[in-house]
């Protein structure tokens, strides 16, 4: 499997609640650059999988469009929310017949997701970094492999 682990982009800092915190104008644009960047790399999740919270939907739906997937192809979860149980995440992954998946949440559980899919480590995730990671065999039993690691910042953008 082809593992993608997305921290949302920069959002709002002010919202009735912090679940409803939407993506900035700039966090938005970010993301539609990160996406494009990422559907020319030929980097085409066949599966989104994403937090509930406003911000991450938001950036879900931005990569779900900027890659050319359907909405059928975006699932948002509750295992997704912030409180990452990495557990919950590879039993999800598991019942998943799509080889290749982007999940997108929050910090610090994109950092927790990373070590516990890499077999340890912790990458300090900004806002809209992504991780690729390939498994072999199943994610609850496999420990991936980092691949590459990049941000908004380092692409320019």
């Amino acid at each position: 499997m082809d593992l993608y682990i997305i921290r949302h982009g920069i959002a709002a800092d002010l919202a009735p609640s912090d679940r409803e915190r939407p993506l900035t104008p700039p966090g938005k644009e970010q993301m539609r650059q990160m996406a494009a960047w990422l559907a020319k790399q030929g980097t085409i999740p066949q599966k989104i999988i994403s937090s509930p919270l406003v911000r991450a939907v938001q950036t879900a739906e931005i990569l779900r469009d900027g890659v050319g997937l359907d909405a059928e192809d975006m699932l948002i979860s509750n295992i997704m929310a912030p409180g990452a149980d990495p557990q919950k995440l590879c039993e999800l992954l598991q019942e998943t017949p799509a080889q290749s998946v982007a999940i997108v949440g929050h910090a610090p559980d994109v950092q927790v997701y990373t070590s516990f899919f890499a077999g340890g480590g912790w990458l300090s995730f900004g806002r809209a970094n992504i991780a690729s990671l390939e498994i072999h065999g199943s994610p609850c039993a496999e420990h991936g492999l980092l691949r590459w690691f990049v941000s908004p910042r380092m692409l320019g953008f």
